[in-house]
């Protein structure tokens, strides 16, 4: 120390030193009687389990300091004698070695009696472990052992004037300062103090001394290494002899461990009731969703329990779609002090945030800004300023969950009132947020799947019902309008050019083909019409049916073809011509004051998954979009739109116009798909699967040309019909161009006859589906007999064409209804080839 304590001061450094001395020691009066104790003097005591704290003073020393670790009673007669003279000034000190018994055994120890300093009445008694440097008797050491205590004590003392001036510090203040006295005192050592407590302490003080009070503070004090340490400081007001106030002695501890430890556990309470309730708002949440059965109603549960669960103020959940640069907007929850959005309700245009958005999907990690401090992705591309200032957004955290091939999902967590942040513990709780909605949605969308699936079989199976009644009603009016059209042609052949009859023969013939109109669409519905699949150039056909669709449209639709350069399709062209002009009606009619019908081609690859769903083989396919700018259709109307003779329109103008191209495109081995919503229009996409073009050029081929009506023949042809109108205008009209004609309504009759007929039968005409058995099984059963005769098959269905061509593939095929001009030329072609 580069200086004593002054005589006024040392009895107060003195008290504030007594406490943290770790060897018992005691203020003794005049009389020798004890004063005050310290912690090591009342620790001990009550080891020896003799005195209470507050049987430590009052007591005559001589008798208490033998339960003290004290001298024992034997040596009480010195202690005595030595006080005595240290009392009435007959010596300034005395010391005595002495071996302290107890229940733990004997311990060496020293006494040391001293003189109070200056003026004062009584002595200070130390008892210290044997081996401490005892004090000598001389007058210059009186009073070392003070200014020694001070030094030594384990805590940090200053001492301070009446105007709260620093006056002296201890040894051990200096060494954490790093400074002298003589420095320590010319400074304000309150500087030293740490800025976010300065303040408080300085007002504190000041608000103490004024009231000549105790002082207690905690505060954090810079030391020599300029780290800063926890500090616990008692101040007590000192007074003079004549009880003015000279100013203040501080003790100070370094409680830095302690505050180090509380903080630890601070920090594990937290983490704990923050797991305890974040694991209660999961459960929360698991009740609230479950038994939702949409996405939404799950979307809108999680965003509100996140919100009150994380104390923010807004939570939205989107849907980012990459393809589509927007973020749907899923669900929006705020509370009660959030401010009112500045922006419009909808799906957000994510064109501002290219790079944030890019880290998020390839990162897969969150995303944290603040106002004061943005997101370097955010400042970069600018958007900090639409985040920040625009929304005026204090802080804001981005948790992307949800991963898809075309997106993910998004938790977008707003605080605008103060600056947020998120700790680790509300991160993991966001993962586990994250895979519980991943389930829960996971789940719904399964449900959907199945409830899509099964109601995609039902309506399969109603379709495939009502195909089937459609094809059957349409083959038995074929055989109708075969007889009614064939009798017609022959009536009119017999009548003279003048007469009047014609007229009305006419009419029939005329009906009857707009009958077979209605057929045709019947079995386009019912995918039994006969295809001619080959390859279709999509370019080449749209080119050809925009100049048969522009009359039809009329002036107030503008019609755009925008065709694709690419592949082909495996089409027959005549009837996905004839499926286009049926969609592009109906589009007219759902633009009755005008619009745009646009006709585009595009080509995809499906997977397993998407062709499995619409009945295809997956695979490269092109697609035909028609979409116009109508009214459009609600949901149950979609529901309908493929059913035979359902119709918005007014009554009178039902068909099957959607439905025959339903037909027409799923016979092709393609499929038709939908999308409308009222007042945005309609869009009908036809898939076809893609194929290579072969030009004639490439390949060589000519279209074969028709041949002329035969007049007739003279070879024998056996009929098979069970239908008895068209059974008789076959017969009377190829024995009328003179063939030899064997008439039977069943394949029983057809054999009796074959076997009974001599001569050899050129040609079986028989129908595909008969009683008993199948007009295929009556022609292998005739051929394997007469190997030279011809076949041809008579049928309404198409299957029955790709039937017979695989099992008998040189016979012919006659699809009804026919004209009297195509029997007698399908006739011709196949006797002309067995006689050629």
């Amino acid at each position: 120390m580069e200086s004593a304590l002054s005589a006024p001061d040392r009895l107060s450094a003195l008290q504030a030193a007594f406490d943290a001395l770790g060897e018992p020691a005691a203020i003794l009066s005049a009389e020798g009687a004890i004063v005050a104790v310290n912690c090591a003097w009342i620790e001990a005591s009550i080891a020896n389990g003799e005195w209470d704290e507050s049987a430590c003073t009052g007591r005559p020393y001589t008798l208490a300091c033998q339960f003290a670790d004290g001298p024992g009673p034997e040596r009480q007669s010195e202690v005595g004698a030595g006080l005595g003279e240290v009392l009435r000034g007959l010596a300034q000190s005395f010391d005595l070695a002495y071996a302290a018994r107890s229940s733990r055994g004997e311990t060496p120890w020293l006494l040391q009696l001293r003189r109070l300093p200056g003026d004062a009445p009584g002595a200070l008694a130390v008892h210290r472990r044997q081996g401490a440097v005892p004090a000598t008797n001389g007058g210059d050491q009186r009073d070392d052992i003070f200014d020694d205590m001070a030094d030594r004590a384990p805590v940090l003392i200053w001492v301070s004037d009446a105007q709260g001036r620093a006056s002296w510090f201890n040894q051990r203040w200096l060494e954490s300062s790093g400074g002298t006295l003589t420095t320590e005192i010319a400074a304000d050592w309150q500087e030293r103090i740490h800025p976010e407590d300065r303040g408080r302490c300085r007002e504190r003080l000041a608000v103490a001394m004024a009231r000549r009070a105790e002082c207690a503070r905690e505060y954090r004090l810079r030391g020599a290494a300029r780290d800063h340490r926890w500090i616990q400081e008692r101040a007590k007001p000192l007074y003079h002899k004549d009880q003015t106030f000279a100013g203040y002695i501080g003790s100070c501890t370094d409680i830095t461990e302690i505050k180090l430890v509380e903080e630890n556990l601070q920090r594990h309470r937290d983490h704990l009731n923050r797991q305890l309730h974040f694991a209660g708002t999961l459960n929360r949440m698991t009740q609230a969703i479950t038994g939702l059965d949409s996405s939404r109603g799950i979307l809108d549960a999680l965003a509100r329990i996140l919100g009150e669960a994380l104390a923010i103020e807004r939570c939205l959940i989107v849907e980012v779609s990459l393809a589509r640069r927007l973020a749907l907007r899923c669900a929006e929850w705020r509370s009660a002090g959030c401010p009112p959005s500045g922006h419009a309700e909808g799906d957000l245009n994510i064109d501002s945030f290219p790079e944030t958005l890019r880290h998020l999907w390839e990162m897969r990690a969150a995303l944290e800004s603040h106002a004061d401090h943005p997101n370097p992705r955010f400042a970069s591309e600018g958007s900090a300023t639409l985040l920040h200032e625009r929304q005026g957004i204090r802080s804001l955290l981005w948790y992307p969950f949800g991963f898809r091939a075309d997106g993910f999902s998004l938790f977008m967590l707003d605080h605008f009132s103060a600056h947020r942040a998120w700790n680790t513990d509300e991160r993991h709780f966001l993962e586990a947020v994250a895979n519980q909605v991943n389930l829960a949605l996971q789940k719904i969308r399964i449900l959907a799947a199945r409830a899509e699936a099964e109601e995609a079989l039902r309506r399969s199976l109603q379709m495939e019902a009502m195909s089937r009644l459609a094809g059957g009603v349409a083959n038995d009016f074929n055989n109708q309008l075969t007889a009614i059209s064939g009798h017609a042609g022959l009536l009119r052949d017999g009548l003279a050019e003048n007469d009047p009859l014609r007229r009305n023969v006419d009419a029939i013939r005329t009906a009857s083909e707009r009958a077979s109109t209605t057929t045709r669409q019947l079995l386009a519905f019912s995918r039994s019409q006969i295809t001619r699949p080959a390859d279709v150039d999509p370019a080449t056909l749209l080119d050809d049916l925009a100049r048969t669709l522009r009359p039809l449209l009329g002036e107030d639709v503008a019609l755009v073809i925008a065709a694709e350069p690419g592949p082909g399709m495996r089409a027959d062209a005549r009837q996905l011509e004839s499926a286009l002009v049926n969609v592009a009606i109906n589009a007219r009619e759902a633009m009755p004051t005008g619009g745009t019908l646009r006709i585009a081609t595009s080509t995809a690859t499906l997977d397993r998954d998407t062709a499995q769903r619409h009945g295809v083989a997956p695979g490269a396919f092109v697609c035909i979009q028609v979409a116009d700018t109508g009214v459009g259709m609600d949901q149950a109307t979609l529901a309908s739109v493929f059913e035979p003779y359902f119709s918005t329109k007014q009554p009178g103008g039902a068909g099957l116009g959607l439905s025959s191209a339903h037909g027409q495109v799923t016979a092709m081995g393609g499929f038709i798909t939908l999308v409308s919503c009222p007042g945005r229009g309609t869009t009908v996409s036809i898939w076809l699967p893609s194929a290579g073009l072969e030009t004639m050029e490439k390949t060589g081929r000519r279209p074969t040309a028709l041949l002329p009506i035969s007049s007739g023949g003279s070879e024998t042809v056996l009929v098979v019909e069970d239908e008895p109108a068209v059974l008789d205008l076959v017969r009377d009209t190829l024995r009328h161009a003179g063939y030899n004609v064997l008439g039977a309504q069943h394949a029983q009759e057809a054999e009796r006859l074959a076997a009974q007929h001599r001569g050899d039968i050129h040609l079986l005409l028989t129908d595909v589906a008969m009683p008993k058995t199948t007009g295929t099984a009556l022609a292998s059963q005739l051929a394997a007999t007469r190997p030279t005769m011809r076949i041809i098959f008579m049928s309404g269905y198409a299957a029955d064409a790709f039937a017979v061509g695989r099992e008998l593939g040189t016979a012919g095929f006659l699809a009804k209804p026919f004209t009297i001009d195509e029997l007698m030329r399908a006739v011709r072609v196949a006797l002309d080839v067995v006689t050629g």
